[in-house]
């Protein structure tokens, strides 16, 4: 594999609901593949990662948009930050992004003031 600079990796990816953890994926550095039935998520979760990295005009799903927030953690030029972006249920909303300079679990345990 080749890496260029700059360069942006997933290193994983959480969504939250009423403070619960409902989605934690890991990803692995090179081709991940996300698989399942018709109707089991596979797009939903393309559509979170798409979201948290700071894309707008999602096009949630019902269950998607009952959710509260997205947290992403990135390995960006070799520095590993987490981004984290609440979920609205209006489409066009699209509320800002708050950035960790470390780790999801780190991240998680911090309060506002440190992101």
């Amino acid at each position: 594999m080749t890496l260029f600079n700059p360069s942006v990796f997933i290193n994983r990816l959480n969504v939250f609901k009423g403070g619960n953890r409902v989605v934690d994926l890991t990803f692995r550095n090179g081709l991940n593949v996300i698989y399942g039935e018709n109707s089991s998520g596979k797009s939903t979760i393309l559509e979170f990662l798409f979201y948290a990295l700071g894309g707008d005009n999602p096009r949630w799903q019902p269950k998607a948009r009952e959710c509260d927030e997205v947290v992403c953690e990135v390995a960006a030029n070799g520095e590993t930050i987490t981004l984290r972006r609440p979920i609205s249920g209006n489409p066009s909303d699209l509320p800002p992004m708050d950035i960790y300079w470390g780790g999801i679990e780190e991240a998680l345990q911090k309060a506002n003031a440190f992101w």
